[in-house]
C-alpha cells in the first residue's frame, strides 16, 4: 500500500469514529441536562453527525501544518478557532440557502445568529489541546518504536478496499441526505413539487419522515425569525 492510501484510510475512519461518537457525546449531555435525547444527524442512514467528523478532521490537518515550534496552547487556540470558524459557517449556510437552524444558541447571551458564540471557542479549543496532548503522543510513540525496530509501515490491502467502498457508502448517505433537505426546504417554502426528481424525493421522504428524522432542525418562518412562507 502507498502512503496515501494509508492515509486516505486513516482520514476516513478519523472521520467517521469522531462523527459516531460526537452524536453519542451530544446526545448523552443533552439527556442529562435535558431530560431527552437529542442529536443532529446529516444522514439517511447511518447513526452519525458529520460536523464532528469535520471538526476531527480540522484538529488533524491544523495539527499537522501548524509548525512543531509554536506554543502548544497557542495551537490549541488555532485549531479552537478553525473549527468554530467551520461552525459557524456551516450555520450561515443553513440559514442563508435553507432558511434552516439545526442547533440553538439563542440563550446564550453572546450568541450571534443562534448559531455562533464565543463560549465554543474555548470549548474548541479545550477539545485541540486535549487532541495535541493524548492523540499525537500517541502517534509519535508509535512512530517511535517503528523507526526503532525499522519495521516498514504497511498497511492491509483488503482493509483499504473496504474503506473505498466504505467511504462510497458514507458519500451517498450524506449526499441523499442533503437532496432530501434542499427539497424538504423547497416545499415547506412553498415551491411545487412539480419534477421527477421533487416528486422522486417526496416518495423516499415526505415531510413527516424528514422531521422526525432531524429532529432537531427547525425552519426559521416557524421560530419567526423571517415573515411566514419567505426565505431568505
Amino acid at each position: 500500500m502507498t502512503e496515501k492510501q494509508r492515509e486516505f484510510d486513516k482520514l476516513v475512519w478519523i472521520f467517521t469514529l469522531c462523527s459516531f461518537i460526537g452524536l453519542i457525546c451530544e446526545g448523552t449531555y443533552t439527556y442529562l441536562h435535558t431530560g431527552h435525547w437529542e442529536n443532529h444527524v446529516i444522514t439517511m442512514i447511518l447513526p452519525i453527525c458529520p460536523i464532528y467528523g469535520v471538526g476531527a478532521l480540522v484538529f488533524y490537518t491544523a495539527s499537522h501544518k501548524i509548525s512543531d515550534k509554536v506554543n502548544i496552547f497557542i495551537k490549541a487556540l488555532l485549531i479552537g478557532t478553525c473549527a468554530t470558524a467551520m461552525e459557524f459557517l456551516c450555520g450561515l449556510f443553513l440559514r442563508y440557502a435553507l432558511g434552516m437552524r439545526a442547533w440553538d444558541y439563542t440563550e446564550i447571551p453572546t450568541n450571534v445568529l443562534g448559531i455562533f458564540c464565543p463560549e465554543f471557542l474555548v470549548i474548541w479549543s479545550v477539545f485541540g489541546l486535549i487532541y495535541l496532548f493524548v492523540v499525537k503522543q500517541i502517534t509519535r510513540r508509535r512512530e517511535a518504536r517503528l523507526k526503532e525496530n525499522k519495521q516498514p509501515k504497511t498497511g492491509n490491502k483488503a482493509f483499504h478496499i473496504f474503506t473505498v467502498i466504505f467511504s462510497i457508502f458514507l458519500f451517498l448517505d450524506m449526499l441523499s441526505a442533503w437532496v432530501l433537505i434542499f427539497f424538504w426546504s423547497d416545499r415547506h417554502y412553498g415551491d411545487p413539487v412539480d419534477t421527477k426528481a421533487e416528486i422522486t424525493a417526496v416518495q423516499i421522504a415526505d415531510d413527516s419522515d424528514m422531521q422526525n428524522r432531524f429532529v432537531e432542525w427547525h425552519f426559521l418562518d416557524d421560530l419567526g425569525e423571517i415573515p411566514k412562507g419567505q426565505r431568505r
